[in-house]
């Protein structure tokens, strides 16, 4: 028999190269390591990008002029936010769905690609916890918040090292920043809503770490 319990849903916030989505899936496998642990299952709102070809058509409003989305891949604009809402709204009345993935090869996301199966979701994303008309409704959808806390100094140099491996040459980089992840990257530090949990990267000793900000959680890695 089916079981129709909706699961328990943790909204994992944090802005591009802050490390949620190895966080999310570290949180995954270690939940299985033991058989007495409730099983994870690590989703992501990248998914929900627009296709390229409908981003290429599309226009959104920058500094009062009608630009392609496309240009802007990564802003909350740039996501099927209904079709978010729709999935997490049909999570929460324990129907069985399939989630969609967005295939890094290709650069566009597949349609029901993941077969949503266990009771405990971590779903990570740049906007999940963003205070935004539409994007704040996720939280009241949600069961908890996690807030990844980065500086964004470090922020920047993450995302400008993972454009610069994947090919691309530092002027492009800059200007990118510069048009969309730098205004990305303000927004989702100032304008998110209240986490049950925030998690704020730490130096000490020759390591990097998560710390929460009471400290009475740590979560220690390489820096």
């Amino acid at each position: 028999m089916r079981d129709s319990r909706p699961p328990f849903i943790v909204l994992l916030g944090a802005t591009a190269g802050a490390g949620k989505s190895i966080l999310a899936a570290f949180w995954e496998w270690l939940s299985r390591q033991d058989d007495e642990l409730l099983s994870a299952q690590a989703l992501s709102i990248d998914g929900f990008h627009f296709p390229n070809k409908v981003m290429k058509r599309r226009t959104i409003l920058r500094d009062g002029q009608q630009r392609l989305m496309h240009e802007y891949k990564g802003a909350p604009e740039s996501f099927d936010l209904a079709g978010i809402r729709k999935k997490l709204s049909a999570l929460r009345q324990g129907d069985s769905i399939r989630w969609p993935l967005y295939d890094r090869k290709i650069h566009d996301p597949v349609e029901d690609a993941i077969a949503v199966t266990s009771k405990l979701l971590i779903l990570e994303g740049n906007y999940v916890l963003l205070d935004a008309p539409g994007w704040r409704d996720l939280r009241g959808l949600a069961d908890f918040g996690i807030f990844l806390e980065t500086d964004v100094d470090l922020t920047r140099e993450r995302l400008r090292q993972r454009k610069l491996r994947g090919g691309y040459g530092m002027d492009w980089v800059e200007g990118h920043y510069a048009r969309s992840d730098g205004p990305n990257t303000a927004l989702i530090l100032g304008q998110r809503l209240p986490a049950d949990i925030t998690l704020a990267w730490r130096h000490a000793d020759g390591r990097g770490g998560w710390v929460a900000k009471d400290d009475k959680l740590k979560i220690w890695g390489r820096a």
